[in-house]
């Protein structure tokens, strides 16, 4: 199956000019900013263009679909404030380049997606825990970012594309291509790694109760109480 490199770069840039900071400072894309939903409105054009159907879901998951039941290939275009400019990029049109290097070869269906809200402004993995389950909408609705805005207020803002979510039936499974975020590859010369464990994270919400004093000249039992209390939860 022939890919067209060019294409994919051309794209990959286009896609980086979206909320661009400056060389070496990578993008400023945040879920639901002006930067974000431009990328994704020019995504779905780049998707209606590779004769797939662009699909936007409440959340503003955006899927290429290929007709019938297709592999989904993909990643996020979000990002972290000036956040690399490959990280979830890469993916995203690395699937929109496969997607339409197979359908141009009569080949078997592939669609492509970029989640939305992966990247923390509200959430961890919003937009695919979300879709898959491990999250409802009403709950991701009541999450709010650092200066106060709620995600319902936000995603509010792609309410006119807003279809649907998309039944899992509808693809045979899922592969995301992403650029390598640690040395291992560059150290060892390889081209390409197949992921078999990743890491875990902890969340942790930790509240101490009692007063304040001066360390040192307060004993102990004068100090008051101190409890912890912890909501552990672990994301792979």
């Amino acid at each position: 199956m022939p890919l067209d490199s060019q294409r994919f770069l051309d794209d990959l840039h286009k896609l980086r000019s979206f909320g661009a900071s400056g060389v070496g400072k990578g993008v400023v894309r945040q879920a639901y900013s002006d930067a974000d939903i431009a990328a994704r409105k020019w995504l779905a054009k780049r998707m209606e263009e590779a004769g797939l159907e662009p699909h936007f879901d409440p959340l503003g998951n955006l899927f290429g679909l290929a007709a019938g039941k297709s592999l989904l290939v993909g990643s996020h275009s979000d990002s972290q404030p000036e956040g690399g400019w490959l990280d979830g990029a890469l993916g995203v049109v690395a699937g929109l380049e496969v997607a339409r290097a197979v359908k141009e070869e009569a080949g078997p269906p592939i669609s492509c997606v970029s989640f939305q809200d992966e990247e923390g402004r509200f959430g961890v993995l919003t937009g695919s825990d979300v879709w898959t389950g491990k999250l409802t909408l009403a709950e991701a609705d009541g999450f709010a970012d650092n200066t106060g805005n709620n995600l319902a207020d936000m995603r509010a803002r792609m309410a006119d594309l807003a279809g649907e979510f998309l039944p899992h039936s509808r693809f045979s499974g899922f592969l995301e291509m992403h650029i390598e975020q640690g040395p291992y590859l560059e150290e060892t010369g390889l081209g390409i790694g197949v992921v078999t464990d990743v890491v875990g994270i902890r969340d942790m919400r930790i509240t101490f109760e009692g007063r304040q004093n001066h360390a040192g000249t307060t004993p102990m039992h004068s100090a008051g109480t101190r409890s912890r209390r912890c909501q552990p939860s672990m994301r792979l």
